[in-house]
């Protein structure tokens, strides 16, 4: 690796006590309370990377390519009077199973200009407990692209930035049916200053 490359794997142990949880009551209103369980553990591998293009010649080494990834196992112990929830065994809610992030850009010191594109995804991840018999309410994986850029010029600063360009649906289901899909719409953003 040259000093601008780096790989790594780690791992990781998170005990929780008394994590609160969001528990959905079922009434006719989707009525939803709190509730803290006994106690989470979270076990993960988290790997990471950075990888530069050196190997194309000199122009080839401003290019990187980077991404990190984790895999986490949660469990829930709940309390004995904690009857009202419908699993005694799942994960920790809020906490997928895994998170997927990918890097390419250019970037350099002395040069003028850059950009990142980037790629990102979630796995499946409980929003809110189900209670007294009901399923559980998971939000799917969503899939994420943005890019961004900016190009100076003595003093001036131009800047752009593109997000959310898959427009992939934020989709919450329980039981097999889907009760929320949300698209939150693609969004652009172009900025020009000057630095002084």
């Amino acid at each position: 690796f040259d000093s601008n490359e780096s790989l790594s794997l780690g791992g990781f142990y998170k005990k929780f006590t008394k994590p609160v949880e969001s528990i959905v009551v079922v009434s006719a209103q989707h009525s939803v309370t709190y509730q803290n369980a006994k106690s989470a553990d979270n076990v993960g591998l988290e790997f990471e990377f950075r990888k530069d293009f050196e190997f194309l010649g000199a122009f080839g080494s401003d290019f990187y390519l980077s991404g990190n990834a984790a895999w986490i196992d949660s469990e829930v112990e709940l309390a004995a009077n904690s009857g009202i929830q419908s699993s005694n065994e799942r994960p920790m809610q809020g906490q997928s199973p895994y998170v997927y992030n990918l890097l390419c850009g250019y970037d350099h010191p002395e040069q003028n200009a850059g950009f990142v594109t980037s790629y990102n995804v979630f796995g499946p991840r409980i929003t809110e407990v189900g209670a007294l018999g009901a399923p559980d309410y998971v939000e799917q994986p969503v899939h994420s692209v943005n890019l961004s850029g900016f190009y100076r010029w003595r003093g001036w600063r131009l800047s752009a930035k593109a997000g959310n360009l898959l427009d992939y649906p934020s989709k919450v289901m329980t039981g097999g049916e889907t009760v929320e899909e949300i698209r939150y719409g693609r969004d652009y953003s172009v900025r020009f200053g000057w630095d002084f």
